[in-house]
C-alpha cells in the first residue's frame, strides 16, 4: 500500500489513514464504510436534525463523521486521544469541504477534568482505550500485539461546549467502554439541547471491564431521551440490549421516522454496494 494511502469522499474529503495500522487496512479495504449500518443511520440522523453542533467522541480515523458535508454553521468536534492516528485525521480534516468548521480533540473525554491512563493499541487502533488492554479475539489481523501507555488530560462535553448556543446536537460516541462516563459529562449539554441524535456503542463485556453495569446505563440513557436499538440491521424498542450492538438515542420519536425503513435497504444491499452508495471510492 502506499506510504500516504488514503479514500475520496467525493465533495466531502480525502481520508488518509496509516497504512501499518490493521484498522487503517480495513478502512481501505471497506472504501471508508467500516460500518454501514451505523454510516446510514448517521446520515439519516444528521438530515433529520440539521444540527449545529455535532461531537464524534472516538472519532478514531473520521470515516463516520468525516463522510458527510455539514451546513455552513455546523460546528464539528472530532476527539480522538491517539496522537499515531490523529495526525491522519488531522490531515483528512484538512481537506473536508468543512473544515474551517471542524476542530481535533486530543483530550480523553470524560465525566470530569483531569489526568487518565490512555492505553494505544498499536496492532488495531479502534482499541486503544481507557479501560486498559483489550485482547485480540481473532479481529484485529496479522501481527504482534503490542501496546502503549500515555497519562493524558481529560474534558468533559459541557465544559467543552459550554459558550456554545446548542439548539441542535449530533453525536457519535465509541469509546470501548468508556461510555457512561462521556455520557455523564455530557448530560447538561444534552438537557440544554432542543432537538438531539445520537449512536452510542453498546458492548457488555467492555462496559464491565470499566466498572460500568450495562443495564444501568441503558436506563441513564433512557432518561434522556428516547432509546433504540440498532442489531442486525434493525431499529427495535427491545428493552434489553443484546451484547454487543449500537443505540440510538433521540430527543424526539420524530427522528426515528424513516429509520426504521433501514431493514429493507439493508437486506437489499451488500456491504460493498452499500460503500458505494455512501460515496467512498478508493
Amino acid at each position: 500500500m502506499p506510504a500516504q494511502a488514503h479514500i475520496r469522499f467525493l465533495g466531502r474529503c480525502r481520508l488518509f489513514v496509516d497504512p501499518s495500522d490493521n484498522r487503517g487496512q480495513s478502512v481501505l479495504r471497506s472504501c471508508g464504510v467500516t460500518q454501514p449500518r451505523v454510516s446510514l443511520v448517521w446520515r439519516g440522523l444528521a438530515k433529520r436534525i440539521r444540527p449545529d453542533i455535532v461531537l464524534d467522541i472516538g472519532a478514531n480515523y473520521g470515516e463516520i463523521s468525516l463522510s458527510l458535508k455539514y451546513s455552513e454553521q455546523s460546528q464539528v468536534h472530532l476527539f480522538e486521544p491517539n496522537p499515531h492516528v490523529r495526525r491522519y485525521l488531522d490531515r483528512s480534516v484538512s481537506t473536508h469541504v468543512n473544515r474551517k468548521n471542524i476542530i481535533v480533540h486530543s483530550e480523553v473525554v470524560s465525566d470530569r477534568p483531569g489526568f487518565v491512563e490512555f492505553v494505544i493499541d498499536r496492532k488495531w487502533s479502534g482499541t486503544s482505550s481507557a479501560v486498559g488492554e483489550i485482547e485480540d479475539s481473532g479481529f484485529k489481523g496479522g501481527g504482534e500485539q503490542s501496546y502503549e501507555r500515555l497519562n493524558l488530560p481529560t474534558l468533559t462535553i459541557d465544559h467543552c461546549i459550554e459558550a456554545v448556543s446548542c439548539r441542535s446536537l449530533l453525536f457519535k460516541i465509541d469509546v470501548e467502554g468508556y461510555e457512561r462516563q462521556v455520557m455523564q459529562g455530557m448530560e447538561r449539554t444534552l438537557r440544554g439541547s432542543a432537538s438531539f441524535g445520537g449512536i452510542v456503542e453498546f458492548d457488555r463485556n467492555s462496559l464491565q471491564r470499566a466498572n460500568t453495569d450495562p443495564d444501568a446505563f441503558v436506563a441513564q440513557l433512557r432518561n434522556i431521551g428516547i432509546v433504540h436499538v440498532l442489531s442486525g440491521g434493525t431499529l427495535s424498542e427491545m428493552k434489553v440490549p443484546p451484547s454487543h450492538c449500537d443505540l440510538v438515542i433521540v430527543s424526539d420519536r420524530k427522528y426515528l421516522d424513516g429509520l426504521t425503513l433501514l431493514p429493507n435497504v439493508l437486506r437489499a444491499m451488500s456491504p460493498r454496494r452499500l460503500g458505494r452508495t455512501l460515496g467512498g471510492k478508493s
